[in-house]
């Protein structure tokens, strides 16, 4: 049980993976928050179908631009994945024998229990997400890191998470932070996670989002809809971003959407205390 299991997928051709391409150069913060935002979409669409990836990683993305240079990315490699669909994504672990998965540096602390529980990978590569975040924003993933200021994800506490540079912009910082939270639990899902970003992206600053109430936000939607629409009937511009907003806008769900924006308002309140003090 847990055995690799291989997927084939016939596809073009893509010029280098997504570790290849941040070695060359860095994203602007724009483009970093964008890549960011379609890695978690495509986590949230593996697990929509009942896949963990389980061996998530710069090397196992690709990597190519739209017509407008903007880049996209495409999930590869899914050797180590778990798509046993009578298990949606736990695993049981009965032994030591049982595989858990493939990069070790990347496994979610969920992921390494001891014998006898049930893993459930439903946020794993999403916390892998967050690793990788590093690495778009140009510093060292601190999960592959040697020596005493590396961290080891089955031991490491969040308050040793190496700050994110302050130009990052800080709806980027809240993301990565909530998904490298080691109690999977008080973790967002990619699918959460992914809706926080895009109310950040099309919905105004993050302070104005924390403010807004749900009637807004479905006015918002609306208009985001149309704008959707009317991006699709002209057909240019940034293709990627209008990928990435008819994916949100296809898999709108009221409670998710809360739920992301119940982490904004959290954030909101906590900087609000902390200004007071």
């Amino acid at each position: 049980l847990g055995c690799f299991t291989v997927l084939c997928l016939c596809a073009c051709s893509y010029p280098c993976t997504l570790r290849q391409s941040l070695q060359v150069s860095l994203p602007d913060n724009r483009e970093a928050t964008l890549l960011i935002l379609q890695l978690l979409e495509g986590v949230d669409h593996l697990n929509r179908q009942g896949i963990a990836h389980r061996d998530f990683k710069s090397d196992n993305i690709l990597l190519e631009r739209d017509s407008v240079g903007c880049p996209r990315l495409v999930i590869t490699d899914f050797g180590c994945c778990l798509a046993e669909q009578h298990l949606w994504l736990k695993l049981p672990f009965n032994s030591y024998g049982v595989d858990r998965g493939g990069n070790a540096c990347l496994m979610a602390p969920e992921v390494i229990p001891g014998p006898g529980v049930v893993i459930d990978y439903s946020k794993a590569d999403a916390w892998a997400v967050g690793a990788i975040a590093y690495e778009i924003f140009g510093l060292p993933n601190p999960f592959y890191t040697a020596g005493p200021e590396g961290l080891e994800s089955r031991t490491y506490q969040e308050k040793q998470l190496p700050p994110l540079p302050s130009t990052v912009p800080p709806e980027a910082r809240l993301v990565v932070k909530l998904l490298l939270r080691r109690n999977a639990n008080k973790r967002p899902s990619a699918r959460v996670a992914a809706n926080l970003l895009h109310i950040c992206q099309w919905g105004g600053n993050l302070q104005n989002v924390d403010r807004m109430k749900m009637q807004k936000i479905a006015d918002w939607l609306l208009c985001r809809s149309a704008a959707a629409l009317l991006h699709a009937g002209y057909n240019a511009g940034n293709m990627v971003e209008a990928e990435l907003q008819r994916n949100f806008l296809s898999n709108v769900d009221l409670g998710e959407l809360r739920m992301a924006m119940a982490f904004l308002s959290c954030e909101w309140i906590m900087r609000d205390l902390v200004c007071v003090h």
